[in-house]
C-alpha cells in the first residue's frame, strides 16, 4: 500500500497525541493558576454577582497578571468580568512567585508546541519518503502499527470508493 499525504498526516497526528495531551495538561495547570489569581483580584461581591448574572458584565478570557512593571497576558478557558476602563482584559496583581510560575509554564507550553510541530512534520516527511507500508514496516515499525489499520481497509478514511462518490453525485443530479 502506498502512503499518501493524508495517511501520513493522520498517522503523525496519532503518534504525537501524547505530546498534545501533555500540552493540554500543562495548559490546564496554567489555567487554574491564573484563574485563582484573577478571581482573587476581583472583589468578592462583584464576582458573586457575575456568577449569578454574567450577561450584565463585560466578559473576557484575557487576564493580565501584573507584578510591578512585569505584565503577562494569559488566555484562560473561563469568562471573567472586567471593567470597561480595563481595555479588554482583566488586570490583576500577583506575587513575584506567581508571576515566575506562570512564565515558566508558558515557556514550557511553547517548547512542547514547538517539539510537537517538529515531531509531526518529521513523521509526515519520513512516511512520505518511505512511500509504502512495506518500507515503513522495515524502517519505522512504530509508525507501521498505525498504518496497519489502513492496509486492512479497502478504502481509507480520507478517500471513498469511486462507486460511492458517483452514487452521491448522481443522487443530486436526478433531483
Amino acid at each position: 500500500m502506498n502512503i499518501t499525504k493524508a495517511i501520513a498526516e493522520q498517522v503523525a497526528t496519532k503518534m504525537v497525541k501524547p505530546i498534545a495531551e501533555r500540552i493540554s495538561n500543562e495548559h490546564d495547570i496554567l489555567n487554574d493558576i491564573v484563574k485563582d489569581i484573577a478571581v482573587r483580584g476581583i472583589p468578592e461581591q462583584v464576582y458573586d454577582t457575575f456568577t449569578k448574572y454574567p450577561r450584565f458584565f463585560y466578559q473576557t478570557r484575557a487576564v493580565y497578571i501584573a507584578n510591578g512593571s512585569q505584565v503577562t497576558r494569559v488566555e484562560i478557558k473561563e469568562l471573567l468580568p472586567y471593567g470597561s476602563s480595563c481595555g479588554g482584559g482583566l488586570n490583576v496583581p500577583c506575587t513575584a512567585e506567581e508571576s515566575e510560575k506562570v512564565s515558566v509554564l508558558q515557556e514550557r507550553i511553547e517548547e512542547l508546541r514547538d517539539e510537537k510541530s517538529r515531531t509531526y512534520n518529521s513523521i509526515v516527511n519520513t512516511l512520505l519518503s518511505l512511500r509504502n507500508s512495506k518500507k515503513v514496516k522495515e524502517a519505522f515499525p512504530e509508525a507501521y502499527e498505525y498504518i496497519k489499520g489502513y492496509e486492512d481497509k479497502t478504502t481509507t478514511e480520507v478517500a471513498l470508493p469511486v462507486e460511492t462518490i458517483m452514487n452521491t453525485i448522481n443522487k443530486y443530479r436526478k433531483e
